[in-house]
């Protein structure tokens, strides 16, 4: 009887176990990642769709938090220990935003808590336009990039 439930408990400790290969994440350049989450949060200020920065600020944080389980479980075949190493992200001062996966997680919590308050389709339209000719400008001028992202 023992051996049966041996072989019972091994069985089922083999079906709950999960096996994955981890993979690198994959980056985004600092320079860029800065430059649009920077270009769409002066977006943010400058239209006014939020009383204070700090009421958007705090919507921000509230959706990263709300999201954060579901960011990890979704990659959580790729090694994300960078986004953990304090050391680490203060050496090169990216805060982990050159790690795609969480470059986009920011991105989609930016534009969530955007979608949030400016609701009419008409001004969602007009409010990306506005964010992507800064982002061309930016571009073009170099400006933002200098400003954002030591060398």
């Amino acid at each position: 009887v023992s051996t049966v439930g041996l072989q019972v408990a091994a069985v089922q400790a083999e079906e709950g176990a999960v096996f994955r290969t981890t993979k690198e994440s994959p980056e985004i350049p600092k320079v860029l990642a800065v430059m649009l989450l920077r270009t769409t949060y002066d977006a943010v200020d400058s239209w006014g769709a939020y009383q204070s920065m700090a009421e958007y600020q705090k919507n921000f944080a509230i959706q990263l938090m709300n999201g954060f389980q579901n960011f990890k479980g979704r990659y959580e075949n790729y090694d994300l220990s960078e986004l953990y190493n304090t050391s680490r992200l203060v050496e090169s001062r990216s805060g982990g935003v050159t790690n795609r996966f969480y470059f986009s997680f920011l991105n989609d919590a930016q534009w969530r808590v955007i979608g949030r308050a400016i609701k009419r389709p008409a001004d969602r339209i007009r409010f990306s336009r506005v964010v992507g000719d800064r982002l061309y400008r930016s571009i073009l001028s170099g400006e933002e990039l200098k400003a954002d992202v030591p060398s």
